[in-house]
């Protein structure tokens, strides 16, 4: 969905992730190259994460702020696989927006603006699934509480900040080591290069995974 506005910024504390912290953390890294391969993007725009969104009309799971190039992504009580969709979906609304093709009317249900993000999300979703089919199994993530820190070491980080800089700021080449690191589970490594590439210092809580 297109907003003009800003939305309402409610937001998490990560340790309410802690439950599906690393799960998450390991699909979202999987999932932000083959969703920039299939929906055409070289580069990313600014997500930020919050536990619910909205604006002043209607609370959304997802957000794309014209002309900002900043996305907005709803976390609480959301199947992880939701999540993806509505990163998928409002991506394609950033590349619509490179384009210069979005207008006041491309968030109306039935725009081809929003048909569009609804069928590549579709797409990402289904090579998503096909090649990782064991996360349908995951559970929702759930949260209660009213504070998300947005730094990168603090406990519980759950990191997908610090991955979406990662691949906003990773050459090819890191980005392919990167990929192979995960493919050989080796996480540990995959996490060390994210710290290296951005020098940025993740909490034990996640490089230890």
């Amino acid at each position: 969905m297109v907003f003009l506005k800003r939305p309402l910024n409610t937001s998490m504390r990560a340790q309410e992730f802690a439950p599906n912290k690393a799960k998450f953390v390991e699909m979202f890294a999987k999932f932000l190259p083959l969703a920039m391969h299939h929906i055409g993007l070289k580069r990313l725009p600014k997500i930020v994460f919050e536990k619910n969104i909205g604006d002043v009309h209607q609370p959304t799971f997802g957000m794309y702020v014209n002309g900002e190039h900043t996305l907005y992504v709803a976390l609480a009580n959301r199947h992880p696989n939701d999540i993806l969709r509505t990163i998928a979906h409002e991506l394609t609304h950033f590349k619509q927006d490179t384009h210069n093709e979005l207008n006041d009317d491309s968030g109306t249900t039935g725009s081809p603006e929003e048909n569009e993000a609804n069928a590549v999300a579709g797409i990402v979703m289904r090579h998503f699934n096909k090649k990782y089919p064991e996360y349908l199994a995951q559970k929702p993530i759930i949260a209660e509480s009213k504070q998300f820190p947005q730094e990168a070491a603090y406990p519980g980080n759950i990191g997908i900040m610090e991955l979406t800089k990662f691949f906003q700021q990773a050459t090819p080449e890191q980005k392919q080591m990167f990929k192979e690191l995960l493919a050989h589970q080796d996480k540990k490594s995959a996490w060390k290069m994210v710290q290296r590439v951005l020098g940025v210092k993740l909490h034990p809580s996640v490089v230890s995974q």
